[in-house]
């Protein structure tokens, strides 16, 4: 059996409380390894790992997002050639919504084929 791996990285947003910002990310540090945090050129953030993030961890964040703003997460991952998936966050201050792209393509076929029956085996 293989490990599942995944990247993982997101827009670069910004916060209405820097110092919160930074006390709710060395927590999601601790418990993340590997995850790195940028700051962009107009006091922005983003982060990303070469792993899964655990995303209740970065919900935390969802307090400190201006209004005219949002974080989007991407994370796309794989295990071998047993599947491939991906799945896409964005957290507003009001709301949090995601898309896996494997439920997304099945959807898709179903409508593309005109057939709400439309099953298929995409991972093995």
């Amino acid at each position: 059996m293989a490990d599942y791996e995944a990247t993982t990285r997101s827009n670069y947003f910004h916060v209405t409380d820097e110092e919160k910002f930074h006390q709710i990310f060395e927590q999601i540090q601790e418990k993340n390894f590997g995850i790195e945090l940028f700051t962009g050129s107009d006091h922005t953030y983003g982060f990303g790992a070469y792993s899964d993030v655990d995303m209740d961890d970065i919900f935390e964040l969802q307090d400190i997002i201006p209004d005219d703003d949002c974080i989007i997460v991407m994370e796309s991952g794989h295990e071998n050639l047993r599947y491939v998936d991906g799945i896409g966050y964005v957290i507003t201050k009001e709301r949090i919504e995601s898309l896996s792209i494997m439920s997304w393509v099945q959807k898709k076929a179903k409508e593309l084929m005109q057939d709400p029956n439309y099953t298929t085996q995409i991972d093995y």
